[in-house]
C-alpha cells in the first residue's frame, strides 16, 4: 500500500512540473508576438510608402461577380436629333358633288325605259344608294353635296342612307342634270376646297390619300378620272367596265377632282351647258378646261381609283353624242399625279 502511495505522489508531482512548464512556454511565446506586433505598427512613414505589402485597411476584399445572365446590359439611347420622327399626314378633305334621278315605275312609259322592267328599274335605284353611300364612307371624302330640284328623291335618300348621314348636305339647284352646274356649284360654294364632281354610281376607291391640294393649286390641276371595275354584289364589274387600261382607253372619263380659284368665265360656262347624260361630254370638258380654263388636264386613274357599279345594264335608250373632232379632248391613264 505504502508503494502505490508513493507512486501516486510521484505522479502528481511529474504532473504539476508539466503544467508549469507548459504555462511558461506559452507566457513567452505572446510576449514575442506582441513585441513583433509593436515593432510592426512601429515603423517610419517611409518603410510604409515603401512597403511592397499593403496595409490591412489597403487589401481589397474580394467581392462575388455576378453571373452574366445576372449583369445588367445597357443600351445606348439614340439622341434625339438621331430618332426618327413618324408625322402623321391629314388626310385631305374633299367635298365630293353628285346628284341622281329618280326612276319609278312611271318611267316604264317613257322612251327611255320602255323596253326595261320594274325590277330593273329598282335595281338601279339600289346602285344609285350604293354608289353614294360608298362615296359617303370613304375617309377622304368630308363632304357630299347631293343637287337637287324635286324634293321626292331627298325624301328617297334620306330613307335609305343610315351611315355617315353627317356628310350629306342637300342643295337645291335650278337643274341638276346639266353639266355645268356642277361646276357652277364647285365654284360658288367650294372655293379654294378639293371639289370632286362624281356620277352617283361611281365612288371613290384607292389612293385618295396621295391627293396634295398644295400641288391641285399651284400646277392648276385637274384629274377627270377613267373608272375601275371590281366585284359588286350582283355582278363583276371587272369584267364590264375596267376602262382604266392603256391599251383599252378610249377616251372614257367619270370624275373630276380640281379646286375651284377664282370665278367660272362666261366662255367656260357656255362650252358645258349641256346634259350631263349625253355621250361625250367629258371629252368636251377636258377640252375646255385645258384650252379656256388653262388647266393641266390629267387622268391618273392608275394611282386614283374610282369604281364604277352598273349590274343592271338600265341606260336611257335616248342618249347621243354631242363631241367632235374640233371640241375634244383627251387624257390617257398616267401613274403620276403632277
Amino acid at each position: 500500500m505504502k508503494s502505490k502511495a508513493l507512486l501516486l505522489k510521484i505522479f502528481l508531482l511529474v504532473l504539476i512540473l508539466a503544467i508549469i512548464y507548459i504555462l511558461t512556454n506559452h507566457a513567452e511565446s505572446n510576449k514575442d508576438e506582441i513585441k513583433a506586433n509593436h515593432v510592426k505598427e512601429s515603423l517610419p512613414l517611409h518603410e510604409v510608402m515603401t512597403s511592397n505589402k499593403p496595409l490591412p485597411t489597403q487589401q481589397k476584399i474580394p467581392t462575388k461577380q455576378p453571373l452574366p445572365s445576372q449583369q445588367k446590359m445597357t443600351i445606348k439611347q439614340p439622341l434625339p436629333s438621331q430618332q426618327k420622327m413618324t408625322i402623321k399626314q391629314p388626310l385631305p378633305k374633299i367635298y365630293a358633288i353628285v346628284t341622281m334621278p329618280l326612276l319609278t315605275k312611271k318611267d316604264l312609259q317613257t322612251k327611255k325605259y320602255r323596253t326595261s322592267t320594274i325590277e330593273k328599274i329598282e335595281e338601279r335605284m339600289s346602285e344609285f344608294i350604293t354608289g353614294l353611300q360608298n362615296t359617303l364612307n370613304h375617309e377622304c371624302v368630308y363632304r357630299v353635296h347631293f343637287l337637287y330640284n324635286e324634293s321626292n328623291v331627298v325624301d328617297y335618300v334620306k330613307a335609305r342612307v343610315k351611315i355617315n348621314t353627317t356628310k350629306l348636305v342637300f342643295n337645291r339647284v335650278e337643274d341638276p342634270r346639266k353639266h355645268v352646274t356642277y361646276f357652277d356649284f364647285a365654284y360658288e360654294k367650294l372655293q379654294g376646297e378639293i371639289a370632286m364632281y362624281t356620277p352617283i354610281d361611281v365612288y371613290p376607291g384607292e389612293g385618295f390619300r396621295l391627293i396634295n391640294k398644295d400641288d391641285l393649286i399651284s400646277k392648276k390641276l385637274m384629274y377627270i378620272l377613267t373608272r375601275h371595275g371590281k366585284q359588286e354584289k350582283n355582278c363583276d364589274m371587272g369584267n364590264i367596265s375596267n376602262n382604266c387600261n392603256r391599251k383599252r382607253y378610249f377616251g372614257s372619263h367619270d370624275s373630276y377632282i380640281f379646286v375651284p380659284n377664282g370665278p367660272l368665265s362666261p366662255e367656260i360656262r357656255k362650252a358645258l351647258d349641256y346634259w350631263s347624260i349625253v355621250w361625250g361630254q367629258e371629252n368636251i370638258a377636258i377640252h375646255t378646261f385645258r384650252t379656256l380654263g388653262h388647266f393641266k388636264v390629267t387622268n391618273p386613274c392608275e394611282v386614283l381609283f374610282v369604281y364604277h357599279i352598273h349590274c343592271s345594264n338600265l341606260r336611257d335608250s335616248t342618249r347621243y353624242r354631242i363631241n367632235t373632232s374640233a371640241n375634244s379632248g383627251m387624257a390617257p391613264p398616267t401613274n403620276t399625279l403632277t
